[in-house]
């Protein structure tokens, strides 16, 4: 019988969960939007709805699963994108996290980066809506970084 793993995700407010890797491997930033608690959050796009929201460090849940963790498996990835503030004048970039499926050997994903919805508490460090004028895949996807 093999051993019970630990799988960690995230809750998309569309009721979706979002896998992700151990919380240690997430960058998990300190707020720097106006919360006094001192808890890290983290903004990650739904990878089944495509809607980005910022997670606090506190909504991570933990569960116990037989099968492999789907990150040390290589069934999942994380990435980052650097999104630019929408607000004019300003190009603070925000990093967003999204997990790609391994289909055979190639990484996918159900909902592209010009499509994602931006969740009102999504901000740029100063304070405006994020929201990337992004004419196509491509240029999104050029800014990507693999974390894990």
């Amino acid at each position: 019988m093999s051993e019970a793993k630990f799988h960690y995700s995230l809750s998309c407010p569309n009721g979706h969960g979002i896998p992700i890797p151990r919380p240690n491997l997430l960058e998990i930033h300190p707020t720097h939007m106006g919360m006094t608690t001192g808890e890290k959050k983290v903004i990650v796009a739904c990878p089944e709805c495509g809607l980005v929201s910022v997670y606090l460090e506190s909504s991570v849940q933990m569960n116990l699963s037989p099968i492999p963790d789907p990150f040390d498996a290589d069934r999942f990835r994380l990435v980052v994108l650097e999104v630019e503030c929408g607000h004019e004048g300003c190009e603070t970039p925000r990093t967003v996290h999204t997990v790609l499926e391994n289909d055979k050997g190639t990484w996918k994903q159900k909902i592209v980066p010009k499509d994602w919805t931006f969740s009102a508490d999504c901000l740029c460090e100063n304070g405006h809506p994020l929201a990337p004028r992004w004419e196509d895949n491509r240029f999104a996807w050029e800014r990507r970084r693999l974390l894990f």
